[in-house]
């Protein structure tokens, strides 16, 4: 039985009687081993030795024997002083001394251990256990943990020199014209660049939030390496470029409310001066800047859209790429030779992102979240954060930076 709780005699009984219920048979005789592991650096106080010996003597402590692992001699022999001036000399002669493996058969032990941990084999040129030195270590656990963090460490950093750098970009496609919550959820000094805090602190009570809460260096990480940013792609900008990039379908219903095309220079220049279009050139700000024609008419548009079930059960596939095909023509017109694609798997890691803009140095990465109604609300605070650490964390499985 691992117990960490209070060390007092009654709180130990209790917690053997709770242990014994769950199994042990009526009348059964076997002695319960006790494993108080959470205290190896921290000695038991007199109170508490004085607690041990009370509740040893007890009807329950009768039935257990207490385990007090360290790794420090020091601390275990004045631990049994202070026991044995309570509670007298002990039949046996303690402290106990474990012996764990011969020294000299640890480097074979953690070069197999690693081996299998890691299902690869010749780990020795990340990290050869044969360049470390037994003697050094306190125990064995020490001696392959030294070994297995030099070994992950050398193993991501190789995994990262040999994948092209990726960006992501998370747009937010609804009757929206500004930021709303995102201002929030993004940092207030880079525009658009996502807040791990704020994020972790608005889903603190899911499976999620838990999950980041746990990996707080994780998600900043992700974030800086991906240079993850979130912004509100608005009517005013997504309704003109599918006038003209979109499926036929969707140009005759737009075409029905009368919206016009734009000419291409027109459509650039909407591209250019949005959000979306300064980032994806590269242009830094510190603050959000939404801006373009008057938004009615395209929120109008979007919203007959959204009641033709256009982004809904896998037909926003056909929304995104033409709203990438707009993009693409941005860069274009930018001289920036970059290749789009639309759910297509990147060469280098196992992902399909929505839309890919890719050189030979960066693959830059857009997923798309197309939402009715006014989307960025601050009752929908918690939903985006979600959609965000969902992407994160499937992106941070898929470059290697987590098992889990």
């Amino acid at each position: 039985m691992t117990y960490d709780g209070d060390l007092t005699s009654d709180a130990l009984s209790k917690a053997v009687e709770r242990h014994a219920a769950k199994h042990s048979t009526a009348n059964d005789s076997k002695v319960i081993p006790i494993n108080i592991d959470s205290r190896e650096a921290a000695p038991a106080s007199a109170r508490e030795m004085a607690e041990i010996k009370r509740f040893l003597r007890a009807n329950n402590g009768s039935r257990a024997l207490v385990f007090w692992p360290t790794t420090d001699e020091e601390i275990a022999s004045d631990m049994v002083s202070s026991y044995e001036a309570i509670a007298g000399k002990q039949p046996i002669e303690l402290p106990l001394i474990v012996e764990g493996p011969l020294r000299d058969s640890w480097v074979d032990i953690a070069k197999n251990t690693v081996t299998l941990v890691n299902r690869v084999d010749s780990i020795e040129l990340l990290a050869n256990p044969a360049d470390y030195d037994p003697a050094k270590y306190v125990s064995l656990g020490e001696f392959l943990r030294q070994i297995s963090t030099d070994f992950r460490t050398r193993r991501v950093a190789l995994l990262r020199s040999t994948k092209k750098p990726l960006k992501l970009t998370v747009l937010f496609a609804c009757e929206s014209a500004e930021p709303g919550v995102l201002s929030q959820l993004t940092s207030s000094a880079r525009f658009g660049l996502l807040d791990a805090s704020a994020l972790v602190h608005v889903t603190q009570n899911s499976e999620l939030g838990r999950w980041w809460a746990s990996r707080r260096g994780l998600l900043t990480q992700a974030i800086v390496q991906l240079d993850a940013h979130a912004f509100v792609a608005p009517p005013a900008l997504f309704i003109p470029i599918l006038r003209s990039y979109a499926p036929e379908a969707v140009m005759n219903d737009l075409l029905s409310l009368g919206t016009s095309k734009k000419s291409p220079n027109e459509l650039i220049a909407i591209m250019a001066r949005s959000d979306v279009g300064r980032h994806l050139l590269g242009e830094r700000r510190s603050a959000y800047e939404t801006r373009g024609n008057p938004g009615e008419n395209s929120r109008i548009a979007y919203s007959l859209l959204v009641s033709q079930g256009y982004i809904h059960n896998g037909k926003d596939k056909a929304l995104n790429k033409a709203v990438a095909e707009g993009l693409h023509q941005l860069f274009t017109e930018r001289s920036a030779s970059m290749e789009m694609k639309a759910e297509k798997k990147l060469a280098f890691v196992d992902l399909i992102p929505d839309v890919i803009f890719e050189d030979e140095d960066i693959a830059h990465c857009l997923e798309f979240a197309w939402r009715s109604g006014d989307h960025l609300r601050a009752t929908n605070r918690s939903d985006i954060s979600t959609y965000i650490l969902n992407k994160l964390r499937n992106y941070s499985r898929c470059m290697g930076w987590t098992d889990d």
